[in-house]
């Protein structure tokens, strides 16, 4: 397995002590399509796969996931808002999937089924308030700026944290981190060092850590 240096502000050195040793379920594991994996951002899979007890993941991109486990992935090709697997999972890993699905509903009921009793469920999102996002908007003087086509809405905490209590999802942690850049080019400097003065609120991404309410 690959060895990486999370010892920066991003995803992975946040989620390494929750994934270290356990079994996980990765939903939404390609990064889009299989032309980005390992490009300009580090692959949380394969991440996951070197810290892991075990790993599998799910995706809805039958020709990626096809070739994935030709080359001794395991992941299965499914909609995130309807997993089926005979099996549940430490910690179930949703980084940047929620705001691609089109039922939030269901897609948190799916990720439930599938999840320990006492196991945590990881979402992040991008941070709408970020300065990546911020800049160009004041710069542009717009209310319209360019996003993923394949994105259906932006979360701010409160919005995420709402729609997680209403299904049954206790917050055990909210914080910001980067996305894990391959490269960490001048713009992305200059963006961590920014947040490092004004507050950790305004970087790339928001990740919550949560568990399900136990039933009285």
């Amino acid at each position: 397995m690959k060895k990486y240096d999370i010892s920066d502000d991003g995803i992975l050195s946040f989620i390494e002590p929750y994934v270290t040793g356990k079994t996980v379920l990765d939903v939404g594991c390609v990064e889009h399509d299989l032309k980005n994996i390992h490009k300009q951002r580090i692959w949380v899979h394969d991440y996951l796969r070197s810290v892991a007890k075990e790993v599998i993941g799910i995706d809805y991109l039958p020709k990626a996931v096809k070739e994935l486990n030709r080359h001794g992935y395991k992941i299965y090709c499914q909609n995130a808002e309807n997993i089926k697997l005979n099996k549940k999972f430490d910690v179930v890993f949703a980084g940047e999937i929620i705001e691609h699905v089109n039922n939030q509903g269901l897609f948190l009921d799916s990720l439930k089924r599938v999840v320990k009793e006492n196991g945590v469920i990881i979402i992040t999102t991008p941070n709408v308030f970020s300065l990546q996002r911020i800049i160009p908007v004041l710069y542009k003087l717009t209310n319209n700026p360019n996003v993923n086509p394949e994105h259906v809405l932006f979360h701010t905490p409160a919005t995420l944290s709402s729609l997680l209590t209403r299904n049954n999802l206790n917050i055990e942690n909210i914080s910001y981190a980067h996305y894990p850049a391959k490269n960490k080019n001048l713009k992305r400097l200059i963006v961590s060092l920014l947040s490092s003065v004004i507050g950790s609120q305004f970087m790339e991404n928001l990740i919550f850590v949560t568990k399900k309410k136990k039933n009285k």
